[in-house]
């Protein structure tokens, strides 16, 4: 299980050979940028049939558009256990006053939040400020720099339902250090073109063998089946 691949309808081909037999997040990558409702038939088409992409929609806050709510309501009472957020694109602040009543309808259906603040490097006071308000719910940060990023161990120590997207690995002595310190079920690993990260840890030795399979893929697959806050956070 890797994340996150962003598709369309046009290169869905060619991803799920890349996979090498994996499974991966998928976010349709117009719904970043656009009104995501737009892209969530496309989403749903491109993986309703295979055994390899996990959708991922992109919420937006419930007064940010008419039908945000409705919206949202119908993804979290679906079959989707990931929803993405994406503040910087999207031009709101992470804030629970601004997301408001999305993170309290998350949490009670146990989905997890890909928060996503490219192209802005990450913001870990509004996170953390999340975290802390919902601390229940899963928030899964992309675009990590572990090791390079010297905010992220005080980050992981603030809020336990904080989980870490590796992005880019500054060294794996980095990773095996916090993994000891803060448990390896903070981390999962980004696919697509920032894998280098992947490489490195599942060549390593510095890491226990139960470590890498929880890095590498079984923390993404308790997020995608919703069990992860029943794993780690009860």
């Amino acid at each position: 299980m890797n994340l996150v691949v962003e598709v369309d309808r046009h290169d869905v081909s060619r991803t799920e050979p890349a996979l090498d037999g994996r499974a991966a997040w998928v976010t349709a990558a117009a719904a970043r940028v656009d009104e995501p409702d737009r892209h969530d038939e496309t989403l749903d088409g491109l993986c309703r049939h295979s055994p390899s992409l996990v959708p991922v929609p992109v919420l937006l806050p419930p007064t940010g558009v008419p039908g945000a709510l409705d919206r949202a309501q119908r993804i979290a009472g679906g079959r989707y256990r990931l929803v993405r957020l994406c503040p910087t694109t999207h031009r709101y602040l992470l804030a629970d006053w601004v997301l408001s009543p999305l993170p309290e309808l998350l949490e009670r259906e146990g989905a997890a939040v890909l928060i996503d603040f490219a192209p802005e490097p990450v913001s870990w006071h509004e996170t953390v400020a999340l975290a802390r308000a919902f601390p229940s719910l899963p928030l899964v940060v992309l675009g990590v720099e572990v090791g390079a990023d010297r905010s992220v161990p005080s980050a992981l120590d603030a809020a336990p339902n904080i989980v870490c997207a590796i992005a880019a690995l500054a060294t794996v002595e980095d990773l095996a250090r916090l993994c000891e310190l803060f448990g390896a079920s903070r981390f999962v690993c980004e696919a697509g073109e920032r894998a280098k990260p992947m490489a490195a840890i599942a060549e390593s030795e510095l890491l226990p063998a139960e470590a890498r399979e929880a890095a590498l893929w079984a923390n993404a697959d308790a997020l995608a089946r919703g069990a992860y806050a029943d794993m780690f956070l009860s």
